[in-house]
């Protein structure tokens, strides 16, 4: 191919051969491939618009921030000079993990009547660290000029409710939910919302109605993900039986501890995983990533690349090359680093993945000497939850369409976390459950640092204050943000109408959790 010359050449967005793969092996779970091919597209096609966007956005979502910074910034020569490319900009640099640089763009392309989008991700920007002036300043022209559109209605309703105008927010969300024209995400996002309202008000069967209609708009969008789950919950499960005390022994052995000891947090959704590690993130000698994905979605597949398609575990565990574990062992440090530099004084790396069980036997492979914080709570309350929370459609929520599904799930995940602490060397594997936090947060929280070696700090206890205006990938953001209470636990009582004929299935379950 022939050499491109820079300066003569002019800017395109044609679609390439290249992005197509690309799209084809991220959207297929192989991003390692799919970044090759968004590279190379870039590298090829310096002034191709399209070429440059998708590969930032790829490179940044897979943590890799400085490539992707400079790719955007090569675009930005030609962006800048519109409202709407700055809203294409904006989109960029927040789909690639640099949301302040996001808001810079959205700031100046909201001055533009049509940029709605950037409308709705700078409001959402505010929203998320409770600024909730600043929210409102951005949304309310926008209203004005469009007062029905879905995005922006859902967002005035979600302001009024943060601001207690709870029947003006469940007016609003009525609105969305019978408008024919809106999108069905959107409309399930209004019907999940009236239905924790109803809860709120304890109208559980109301509160359950709604939740069923919100699911009938979101089954057409689930389609094709209920395989994808299963595929992964049995690859775990093969792992995890291979996993045992004298093999971590065997690994630390060949493995030296580092001065600051990566910590895994995982456990269920809807587990308390997101308050725990704004609580423990608080300390001021550990340092909490919430939800990067990092580990789960970016280094175990490249850790199985030799791996036999039908390998045992103990195959699976063993089949990674020692220079590929070193490679990896790096990265993990320094994409997280990309986000943020570890301080001198940070002791601990606190990576919370929910739903991430079975890429335990991974991670102690790489860490061996790591800590595992497994987020426990009554297996009933989070079935309840999860079926009345409205969380983005995935491998993971599409389990949540209906009761029976929801258990079969939580009983799982929660079993296949109690496999893992039983195989695990007991100083390992640190239990913090959700029921002992609301009723003991320092108590709790000193067993929870002790097993990670550390001393307890009060600032741990001032958790609230100090994650003010910090931003939580987690759709629980804003509960994080209440005082801690006691509403949440026992609420399966309430819908015993809906899931008491499935709670047989948990029974071994509940009882080896001790919440028979």
């Amino acid at each position: 191919m022939p050499p491109v010359n820079r300066r003569t050449a002019h800017w395109t967005e044609a679609d390439l051969p290249e992005l197509q793969q690309a799209r084809y092996l991220w959207e297929n779970d192989e991003p390692a491939k799919a970044l090759e091919f968004f590279e190379r597209a870039a590298k090829r096609h310096p002034r191709n618009l399209m070429a440059l966007l998708d590969a930032a956005r790829a490179l940044g979502n897979a943590h890799r921030l400085p490539e992707a910074s400079a790719l955007l910034t090569r675009a930005s020569r030609v962006l800048e000079k519109s409202p709407q490319g700055l809203e294409r900009l904006g989109q960029s640099y927040r789909m690639a993990y640099m949301p302040d640089l996001a808001a810079e763009c959205f700031a100046k392309a909201v001055q533009h009547p049509e940029c709605l989008e950037s409308v709705i991700e700078l409001t959402i920007y505010h929203e998320r660290r409770h600024q909730l002036d600043r929210a409102e300043s951005v949304l309310a022209p926008a209203l004005v000029r469009h007062p029905d559109v879905a995005p922006l209605k859902l967002l005035h309703a979600r302001l009024q409710y943060r601001r207690g105008e709870w029947e003006t927010a469940k007016s609003l969300y009525a609105a969305v939910s019978e408008d024919g024209q809106a999108h069905p995400y959107h409309r399930a996002q209004a019907y999940y919302e009236l239905a924790n309202l109803a809860d709120k008000e304890e109208d559980y069967r109301g509160a359950y109605q709604y939740a069923l209609y919100a699911k009938d708009q979101l089954r057409p969008i689930a389609k094709g993900l209920d395989g994808q789950n299963a595929l992964w919950r049995e690859r775990h499960k093969t792992l995890v039986r291979a996993l045992s005390p004298e093999l971590i022994s065997s690994w630390q052995s060949e493995v030296q501890a580092t001065d600051k000891t990566p910590v895994f947090l995982t456990g269920c959704p809807r587990s308390g995983t997101t308050l725990l590690e704004r609580v423990l993130g608080a300390h001021p000698q550990i340092q909490s990533f919430d939800e990067l994905d990092i580990f789960p979605r970016f280094l175990c597949g490249a850790y199985f690349k030799d791996a036999a398609p039908d390998c045992t575990g103990e195959e699976a565990l063993e089949s990674c090359p020692e220079r590929r574990l070193s490679e990896l062992r790096a990265s993990y440090w320094r994409l997280f680093g990309n986000h943020e530099r570890l301080g001198r004084e940070t002791q601990v790396l606190l990576d919370k993945n929910p739903s991430a069980s079975g890429s335990v036997p991974v991670f102690l492979k790489l860490f061996p000497h790591a800590k595992v914080l497994f987020a426990t709570r009554d297996p009933r309350d989070i079935s309840v939850s999860c079926f009345l929370r409205f969380l983005p459609m995935n491998a993971v929520s599409v389990s949540f369409l209906d009761a029976a599904r929801t258990v079969d799930y939580v009983n799982a995940e929660l079993s296949m976390g109690a496999d893992l602490r039983d195989r695990m060397p007991a100083e390992q594997a640190v239990e913090v459950r959700y029921e002992s936090v609301i009723d003991d947060l320092e108590g709790t929280s000193k067993n929870a640092l002790n097993g990670m070696q550390l001393d307890w700090s009060h600032e741990v206890a001032a958790y609230r204050e100090l994650n003010s205006e910090r931003e939580v990938n987690s759709p629980t953001y804003l509960e994080v943000t209440q005082p801690i209470h006691r509403k949440s636990a026992e609420r399966w009582k309430n819908y015993a109408f809906v899931f008491e004929s499935h709670w047989d299935e948990m029974s071994d379950l509940l009882g080896r959790l001790d919440y028979a």
